[in-house]
């Protein structure tokens, strides 16, 4: 989807951190991301939707925890922004909360540096 509706068709999808022809990729497993079965996975496991429509877990009677973390990357590619976007509207369909931070290139290079971010989205 992100190949297609952000990058206009340029690009690859990978699934794994080593490009496929690479020494040491492994061969694509072929397999198709479920959204409902993702959700079947989290209620399985404790997980439960909240009014907002994005899951909990309750850890002990004092203490839940959210689905949520932040996406880290440069305010200053707009491809970067819409691939971040897209990536929100994926998470916040599986029933996660995903803040977007943007920066300017010099403190994103800080904060990649102090490995200060929940998520990383950077490229060229």
């Amino acid at each position: 989807k992100l190949v297609q509706d952000v990058l206009k068709g340029y690009g690859q999808t990978l699934e794994y951190p080593i490009p496929p022809n690479t020494f040491g990729a492994k061969e694509p497993a072929g397999e198709i991301f479920s959204l409902e079965e993702a959700q079947k996975v989290l209620t399985k496991n404790g997980w439960k939707l909240n009014q907002d429509g994005i899951f909990e877990k309750e850890l002990s009677k004092k203490e839940k925890i959210t689905l949520e973390f932040s996406i880290s990357t440069s305010g200053e590619s707009e491809e970067l922004k819409n691939i971040a976007n897209s990536v929100q509207a994926m998470w916040r369909a599986l029933g996660a909360r995903v803040e977007i931070k943007f920066f300017e290139t010099g403190d994103l290079q800080k904060i990649i540096a102090e490995r200060n971010y929940d998520s990383l989205l950077f490229g060229e």
